[in-house]
């Protein structure tokens, strides 16, 4: 029986039986320079879970890069809105 690592909430893809997104995995991996073990190690995943987060995201690759840009956009307008007052 195939195990489903990937599963949507409220439409953001999560790693399942987590609160991780899939975007936060990118983010690691690719802005932060973790590799594969270091995100399983301290997150507690299992290796086919973060592969199958990274594989999600080269299959959807669009999709998650603007989810990605929405959210620093958003955390932008926050802290000038919040912070500068």
């Amino acid at each position: 029986m195939p195990v489903k690592h990937i599963i949507e909430i409220e439409g953001v893809p999560r790693i399942a039986e987590t609160r991780l997104a899939v975007s936060e995995i990118v983010l690691w991996h690719e802005q932060s320079g973790w590799d594969v073990e270091k995100i399983a190690q301290e997150f507690d995943l299992t290796l086919g879970q973060v592969y199958a987060a990274l594989s999600y995201y080269y299959d959807h690759r669009e999709q998650i890069q603007a989810f990605i840009a929405a959210e620093k956009e958003w955390t932008q307008t926050a802290r000038s809105k919040y912070l500068t007052e």
